[in-house]
């Protein structure tokens, strides 16, 4: 009678220390999940984009001759921006590196970023005029979603008119807190 009695007591401690350690488990599995941000849903590609906007014959027609052109002219931007940085990265490696000279690649690499900058501006002013209103505001909307969240994780908040663009989407964090820190004056 006592073996049994001890045995059942061994059971019931194996069982007790079973169950605790898989409530614990359990609960740090939580957490961890908890703590973990979700993953973020990436806005559609302009190809993407294109397909759901429905073009008809002669939008993408219009499309077919604006787009080498454009791509021709930012791949060649991108290039010549790569180069400048590279050139400023050497100048900066060097054992006495000159301010002026600095300086001037940095200048040289604001204009290269203002050229592509007016070259995207000219693309998009240049479909705009192919595109119905309905196709217009959903092309804006997908631009709208790609730069209104970096907005948010520099500080800036996001004007109240662009809000509507972003149906679905969830701000990363600072997007509507105004100045960094989260406090106004006062």
């Amino acid at each position: 009678m006592k073996r049994n009695w001890l045995a059942y007591l061994v059971i019931f401690s194996l069982a007790l220390n079973l169950g605790t350690i898989s409530v614990m488990a359990y609960l740090h599995y939580q957490n961890k999940k908890e703590e973990m941000p979700p993953l973020k849903k990436r806005p559609p590609s302009l190809g993407q984009v294109f397909r759901e906007l429905h073009l008809d014959r002669n939008q993408k027609q219009a499309l077919g001759q604006l787009f080498p052109e454009h791509r021709r002219e930012v791949e060649k931007l991108r290039r010549e921006l790569a180069q400048k940085r590279l050139n400023l990265f050497e100048m900066l490696r060097a054992s006495e590196p000159s301010p002026e000279m600095i300086t001037a690649m940095i200048k040289e690499i604001n204009t290269i970023q203002c050229k592509l900058e007016n070259e995207l501006a000219r693309f998009l002013l240049a479909l705009k005029k192919s595109l119905r209103p309905e196709q217009q505001e959903k092309l804006l909307a997908v631009i709208g979603q790609r730069l209104i969240p970096r907005l948010g994780r520099m500080g800036l908040q996001c004007p109240p008119n662009y809000r509507p663009w972003l149906k679905g989407h969830r701000p990363g964090p600072g997007f509507h807190r105004g100045p960094p820190g989260g406090r106004g004056p006062g």
